[in-house]
């Protein structure tokens, strides 16, 4: 899937938003990713996010972003998510648009192996060209 303006994934006013010089059209429409995490970690995935519906991290996009990963967890272990990176699914739970708390309790409760739909940030992005 790829994010387009009007997608689920991107409100037309985060859209809009986020073309300025500090957030090109190019960074907003990156690919998603489905990615597999079966790392032997400890306590599964370990992994916070901030964002969402109520959030003001970034008015008007209900996605969620990766704020910390666990230092020994799975998603650690794994080496591929980094804080900035978007999560848009986990097992095929969509968590866009949801409240923070269940896109908490999705992630905590992830079984592993545990597949996951990112959105790679800006920084990794540059750090893996």
């Amino acid at each position: 899937p790829q994010c387009t303006r009007g997608s689920p994934e991107v409100s037309d006013e985060a859209y809009n938003r986020y073309t300025s010089p500090d957030w090109t059209r190019s960074n907003l429409l990156r690919p998603m990713e489905e990615i597999v995490i079966d790392a032997k970690g400890v306590g599964g995935l370990v992994v916070s996010v901030h964002g969402g519906h109520l959030s003001e991290v970034m008015p008007g996009d209900q996605s969620f972003y990766i704020r910390q990963i666990g230092e020994y967890s799975a998603a650690a272990v794994d080496g591929r998510l980094r804080p900035g990176d978007r999560i848009i699914s986990v097992n095929g739970s969509q968590l866009h648009g949801v409240p923070r708390i269940e896109a908490n309790n999705t992630i905590r409760t992830a079984t592993l192996p545990a597949t996951l739909g990112v959105i790679y940030g800006v920084a990794q992005r540059h750090a893996t060209a």
